[in-house]
């Protein structure tokens, strides 16, 4: 269904070829005159397509996370991501770390959308599947950066406010500022009870790794 979507573009001239992403896979961008039209354009747009942008860069991110340390899923990730085809799993992320790499821009700016939008779910979901990418891309900043736009989003919610500490620390424990980490997940530990087992574990192994050191 993707790709004859995108051939269909093409066909139309709506999208034209671009220099394929260090991954080697085909990318596409619009012609200069679609994108002096749409900024002319009503930028009340549908929010449905909002979601379905945000809802596959949650299953991409998702799947390449697990190309790069697999591990199991987190509730959030599972109930926020779209369902992804296996045409779509070989195609685009067949080299997990070098499409992160090619679309970490990207994602990131789709991640600076639904907090924008106030898709929080998404936001946060979108983050915690970006900290391990970002960490081994050495995207510390990145990853600093876009826990902290998850955590202004989060208010009282546990979910969110956990993902948003966990990704901050682990920015913090590869710059080696452990007491950092330590004082950060401490702060929410009180609210491990409330989210799933493998959001939990990830913090309490964090919080453990920075206090040995």
């Amino acid at each position: 269904m993707l790709f004859r979507s995108v051939d269909e573009l093409l066909a139309t001239h709506l999208l034209e070829p671009a220099t394929p992403g260090p991954d080697g896979v085909p990318r596409y961008q619009f012609h200069d005159l679609v994108r002096a039209y749409c900024r002319d354009t009503d930028r009340q747009l549908d929010p449905t397509g909002y979601r379905t942008l945000v809802a596959w860069s949650v299953a991409l991110t998702a799947h390449a996370n697990q190309g790069i340390k697999p591990r199991a899923q987190y509730t959030l990730v599972a109930e926020t991501a779209a369902g992804l085809g296996p045409d779509v799993r070989t195609r685009i992320v067949a080299e997990p770390r070098t499409w992160a790499a090619a679309e970490s821009a990207t994602l990131l700016a789709v991640l600076d959308l639904a907090a924008r939008l106030d898709l929080r779910q998404a936001a946060a979901a979108l983050l915690i599947s970006l900290r391990v990418p970002l960490v081994r891309l050495d995207l510390l900043d990145h990853c600093a950066r876009a826990a902290a736009q998850v955590e202004h989003l989060a208010g009282t919610d546990p979910v969110l406010r956990l993902c948003a500490a966990l990704v901050g620390a682990t920015a913090a424990l590869h710059r080696g500022r452990y007491a950092d980490v330590v004082r950060t997940l401490t702060e929410v530990r009180p609210l491990l009870g409330e989210v799933d087992a493998v959001l939990r574990a990830d913090v309490l192994n964090k919080l453990g790794d920075a206090s040995e050191r």
